[in-house]
């Protein structure tokens, strides 16, 4: 199993909050002292935001982006994904 610097999280059932900043000019991921912010590629408005918020933040936890959906957010910077089983 790959292990990701935020795999204590990849317990199914866990919702994870992000913050995503788009047009960054590389995708990464930061843990900050307020929560975890996502540095997204793409402008928040276009269909591929939220998949590439969530490849981030799979390969962070360690498992595969069809592993985890997102529940809230879908047009918001602030969004929560859950890890599926």
């Amino acid at each position: 199993m790959k292990h990701g610097i935020l795999s204590d999280l990849s317990v199914p059932g866990t919702e994870v909050e992000v913050r995503v900043t788009p047009n960054a000019t590389q995708g990464d991921l930061l843990v900050e002292c307020m929560g975890l912010r996502v540095f997204i590629t793409e402008d928040i408005a276009s269909e591929q935001a939220n998949d590439s918020a969530r490849e981030i933040l799979a390969d962070a936890l360690g498992i595969p982006p069809s592993h985890m959906h997102l529940s809230k957010g879908q047009t918001s910077r602030d969004k929560t994904f859950v890890v599926d089983a």
